[in-house]
């Protein structure tokens, strides 16, 4: 590495607790937080399972992949009850019992005011974005707890920590991922399990279809710069790299944390007011 995170080979890194024996699972592994989380558990010799909505599109992704362990192409209806449970049991035959889960998956909503966005809309986001996140963990939790060790690692957003107007549907079903988090690391904590949370600020990442990249509007490429303390958007490695750490043995003492990744946006007043 010679210039900063974004030259980062995920190769060379080595971080205790993510290894050959690893299982991991990545939801919304087809978007971009995902990818490149998926790409750097690989890297780092992680047993992977790659997870979006569509087997073809999984398994066109997982060929991409270069490991040492082939990259396990999978498949869940995040808004379909049951199906989460049915992929983690497809996961654990396949590669083993997963020890970590990354939940990047999510979908964004249009940025208007509250009287434009329809209830429909706002259960759909509530459904892939909140509920799917706690029905994997519960998914995964029974096998973590008999191997005594898990890694639960939610993506939230800076969306959730700062108020924009017309961001009220996205931005509190955020937030409830932030609280999800904080109450399913008390409750799986006695099992040797952590729960933590991520969120990014603006990302040179566009926000992809369901079950894909987690972002919204408010994160996208052509958001200014100018009012990022740090003077710049977000790199993937930022992301996963902070990802990667709570996904670590290094991590064993934190749990119930959400780590903003943006930049010191969040210490910035919104121009919108």
């Amino acid at each position: 590495m010679t210039s900063g995170m974004n030259d980062i080979d995920w190769r060379t890194l080595s971080l205790p607790g993510i290894d050959g024996s690893t299982v991991a699972i990545v939801l919304g592994g087809g978007g971009a937080i995902g990818g490149e989380t998926v790409r750097a558990l690989a890297a780092m010799g992680a047993k992977v399972a790659l997870v979006t909505r569509d087997l073809e599109r999984s398994t066109e992704l997982a060929k991409k992949v270069d490991a040492e362990h082939p990259v396990l192409p999978g498949v869940a209806d995040l808004a379909k009850p049951g199906d989460l449970e049915r992929m983690v049991a497809q996961v654990s035959d396949g590669l083993g019992t997963p020890t970590v889960l990354v939940n990047s998956a999510a979908i964004g909503a249009p940025h208007n005011d509250i009287t434009a966005v329809s209830r429909d809309e706002v259960s759909k986001l509530f459904d892939v974005n909140v509920v799917a996140a706690y029905e994997a963990a519960k998914a995964v939790a029974p096998g973590m707890r008999t191997a005594g060790y898990g890694r639960i690692v939610n993506v939230a957003s800076i969306a959730a920590l700062r108020v924009t107007r017309g961001g009220v549907a996205y931005g509190v079903s955020k937030a409830a991922v932030i609280s999800l988090t904080e109450q399913l690391a008390a409750d799986l904590a006695g099992g040797g399990i952590t729960v933590n949370c991520v969120s990014p600020g603006q990302t040179p990442t566009k926000l992809r279809d369901v079950n894909e990249a987690a972002g919204s509007p408010q994160e996208q490429v052509n958001g200014p710069t100018n009012a990022i303390p740090l003077g710049r958007r977000g790199r993937l490695q930022d992301y996963v790299g902070a990802i990667l750490f709570l996904s670590s043995s290094l991590a064993g003492y934190i749990t119930g944390v959400d780590i903003p990744v943006e930049g010191g946006i969040r210490l910035v007043r919104p121009k919108s007011f």
